[in-house]
């Protein structure tokens, strides 16, 4: 399976991120076109992985109550669903 990847710091941006990768701060997992815009771009070596498939969950963290809020909160779970969906049922064609 592979070893598991241990994240030790978390940044609020891909600029802060490149620039600790750059200064020899460990590895950094971008976009390629945030890598390639970056100002650090020069300073970074592209790690190319063949079976490297990251696995993402994304969580709806709400009250149980929201009021008002309620059916735009289902609305927005509902379209984030159906875009997944959607994006799988694209993959596998």
């Amino acid at each position: 399976m592979g070893l598991a990847l241990k994240l030790n710091l978390e940044t609020p941006g891909t600029g802060l991120q490149l620039q600790l990768v750059a200064a020899g701060n460990g590895l950094g997992l971008v976009p390629l076109p945030l890598l390639r815009a970056s100002a650090h771009a020069d300073a970074l070596d592209i790690v190319s992985l063949s079976d490297f498939k990251p696995l993402i969950d994304i969580w709806l963290v709400r009250p149980r109550v929201l009021g008002k809020l309620q059916q735009p909160v289902e609305r927005f779970g509902a379209a984030i669903e159906r875009q997944f969906k959607d994006t799988r049922r694209q993959r596998a064609a």
